[in-house]
């Protein structure tokens, strides 16, 4: 009986030093480029009209205060179209960026949305997780505002036309190759 209650109290006295470690570190930082906390307001990401690049938006990531470095930073989005500088991965799931945070030091990042044909505004997210030397783990989540910016004049303003007449390679021959080439022209 004596040393159950001896082990009860080692447990809780354990559980109180790794809460309190745990509540010591804080909380991750996520600031945008002008020093804004963004995880509760969010990222807006803007969708231009056209098709050919949407501004990448800078973000930072800094480690919790009191975090054992380094710290693994994971961030990902469920939106296949939204991508993340380099080095990242993107793909059918969304994107996925692995950071080491080696410093207690924010480091920089950028997230951006490839155009869409069929332009809308919606809401996703940044789940970023971060885990540091002694396996202590947060995890965030930022609110990602897309704005489609779209305009009604859909006449192009500088209209391309295409000519297949000196293909020496034979490629164009195929109506599928000249659809793509004849697509991004009209774009």
């Amino acid at each position: 009986m004596r040393a159950a209650g001896a082990v009860t109290r080692f447990i809780l006295l354990f559980l109180i030093c790794a809460t309190a470690r745990a509540a010591a570190a804080g909380a991750p930082s996520v600031r945008d480029v002008f020093g804004r906390d963004v995880s509760t307001v969010g990222l807006t990401l803007t969708d231009w009209d056209g098709y050919i690049a949407n501004p990448a938006i800078e973000f930072s990531i800094a480690p919790p205060p009191g975090a054992a470095l380094p710290v693994k930073v994971i961030v990902t989005a469920p939106e296949p179209r939204m991508y993340f500088d380099l080095p990242s991965e993107a793909g059918a799931h969304g994107p996925r960026k692995v950071m080491t945070l080696a410093a207690p030091e924010k480091q920089f990042a950028w997230v951006s949305i490839f155009p869409a044909h069929k332009k809308r505004n919606f809401d996703t997210a940044l789940h970023i997780e971060l885990s540091d030397a002694r396996a202590q783990h947060w995890e965030l989540t930022v609110p990602i505002h897309v704005v489609a910016s779209e305009t009604d004049d859909h006449s192009p303003m500088f209209p391309i036309s295409v000519d297949f007449s000196q293909d020496k390679t034979g490629f164009f021959k195929d109506e599928a190759h000249r659809a793509v080439v004849e697509q991004a022209a009209r774009d």
